[in-house]
Order: C-alpha cells, then structure tokens, then sequence
C-alpha cells in the first residue's frame, strides 16, 4: 500500500473510532474488559501505530527524541518517564527486562534504548502493549475530550479533532 493510502487508511480509522467514541458513553463502551469495541480499540491503534513506524525515517526520529533528552533537565525527564511508566509498566516481562524498564530509569538507560530500536523492534514493543491498556487509556482521555466537548459545539469539535488527524497523518514522513 503506498504511504498515501496508507495515511488515509489511518485517518479514516481515526475518525471511525472518534465517531464511536462519542456516540457510545465510555461507561457502555469499557464496562468490560472483555467488551467487543474494547477489544477492537487495543488492535486498531496498533494497527495505525504500525503504519505510523513503516513510513517513518526511525533514524531521524531517534535523533530527535535523543536530542529532546539531551537538552531537558533531569527533573523534568524524571516527571515524564514517570507519567510514561504508567503504561510502560504494563509491558510484558521480557521486554522489561530487555530494555531494563524500571520507575527509576536514568535519561541516560533512555538513550540507550531510543540508539538500539529499529522498525521491527518498534512494532514488537507496539504489539506487546496489552489491549485493555490501550483501551483503559483511550477511555481516559475519552472522558476529557468530553469534557471539553460539553463546553463547546460538538460537530466543531469532531471536525477539528479529524482535520487534526488528517493533517498530522497526511504531512510527510518524520
């Protein structure tokens, strides 16, 4: 699939589980673990996370965030390794130990690990990620964007939130 269809496969998927999203009360949507558009969230975001890293230049993404950690202080790596490890935490046992995931992971075991990815190891990782994790943390923000929505117009909403995914799905690789 050539990376326009392939951004426009993602868009529309993006959109489609938007739509859902609001349709249906997370309450309804989440209220079990083991609910048909729960277990289909986990699989879809990893689909569009996958089709994210196979037209992406991982080198000049690794650069990138190397550079971001570089430059950032130790502090505020540690407040956003911790707000990370949420989810990281939850990743099974052999990748935690291969990248050596702890809650006290220094900026420096970070670079590291950004130097020795590569697109197969990235869709490995993306793969590993629990489903009812993604799902748990798509109902979470779920909830705030309806929050936000409450105090605005809804289609306005809908349509900025799309054209949003469109743009960042369509520009060019990173």
């Amino acid at each position: 699939m050539s990376t326009r269809k392939t951004a426009r496969a993602a868009s529309v998927g993006l959109a489609v589980l938007f739509v859902v999203a609001v349709l249906f009360p997370a309450g309804h949507i989440f209220a079990k673990e083991n609910s048909t558009v729960g277990n289909r969230i986990g699989p879809a975001f990893k689909a569009l996370a996958k089709a994210f890293v196979a037209r992406a230049d991982v080198d000049k993404l690794k650069r990138i965030n190397i550079d971001k950690l570089d430059k950032m202080s130790e502090e505020k790596f540690k407040r956003e390794y911790a707000e990370a490890y949420r989810i990281i935490k939850y990743l099974p046992f052999y990748l935690r130990t291969t990248y050596k995931v702890s809650d006290t992971m220094t900026k420096w075991q970070a670079i590291r690990d950004i130097k020795s990815l590569d697109k197969k190891k990235l869709c490995e990782v993306i793969d590993s990620i629990p489903n009812t994790i993604i799902a748990r943390e798509f109902e979470q923000y779920l909830n705030k964007e309806r929050q936000n929505m409450r105090r605005g117009n809804i289609v306005a909403q809908i349509n900025k939130c799309f054209n949003r995914a469109v743009a960042e799905l369509s520009s060019p690789s990173v």
